[in-house]
């Protein structure tokens, strides 16, 4: 029997365009397949970044409170010496201790502990402005770089952390706790960093407050 041309054309057309959708969706599936491997790409970048990123904070801050630590802080006063080497105004180290810490923790346990260094932390956060550096260096013991000061008054600018330490009491637990702080201070200059032993061992004031 012969086939009629029309019927003859519309079979043929019909087998072009099964083979059109099929390469059609076939470059769909593969653009699909290539946007997710790109989106999977995209997400592990993020994940390592946001990774490597943790990873550096946590090797500069202390855990708890959240400060920068004493690897972080060690770093910044040798930068400061270096940068006070250069000539400028003066700066000031002080280290603290917070006194009775052992006392408050067998006392009232390791949260009582934990809640007065960062209500230390606090405090002493309060007392900086932008340029000035604090870090937390290990157990109930602070350091702090006052950048660009007039240290002349070493002894006011420690005070003025005391009173800022002391200006409240402690409370945990029902429990009213005294602040007090050992305070040690050094005046960083042209003068003290070249003499002999370097800071921060030279013009030292221990306040016992």
């Amino acid at each position: 029997h012969e086939v009629e041309p029309a019927l003859l054309r519309l079979a043929t057309c019909g087998s072009v365009d099964d083979g059109k959708s099929t390469l059609i969706g076939r470059l769909l599936h593969d653009t699909r397949q290539i946007a997710d491997d790109q989106m999977e790409h995209v997400r592990d970048v993020s994940a390592r970044r946001m990774l490597e990123e943790e990873l550096r904070w946590a090797a500069e801050h202390d855990p708890l409170t959240k400060l920068h630590n004493r690897a972080w802080f060690e770093r910044q006063l040798e930068q400061e010496i270096t940068r006070l080497k250069r000539g400028g105004l003066a700066s000031v180290l002080l280290f603290i201790d917070v006194d009775r810490f052992k006392y408050i923790i067998d006392t009232a346990g390791h949260g009582a502990g934990d809640q007065l260094l960062l209500e230390v932390s606090q405090r002493l956060k309060s007392r900086l402005r932008g340029s000035d550096h604090l870090a937390r260096m290990g157990g109930d013991e602070y350091a702090v770089i006052l950048r660009n000061v007039v240290a002349d008054d070493v002894h006011g600018l420690a005070d003025g952390f005391r009173r800022a330490l002391s200006a409240a009491p402690f409370v945990y637990g029902g429990k009213t706790y005294r602040i007090t702080v050992s305070v040690g201070a050094a005046r960083l200059d042209l003068p003290t960093i070249f003499l002999p032993g370097g800071p921060p061992h030279q013009d030292f004031y221990d306040l016992k407050m």
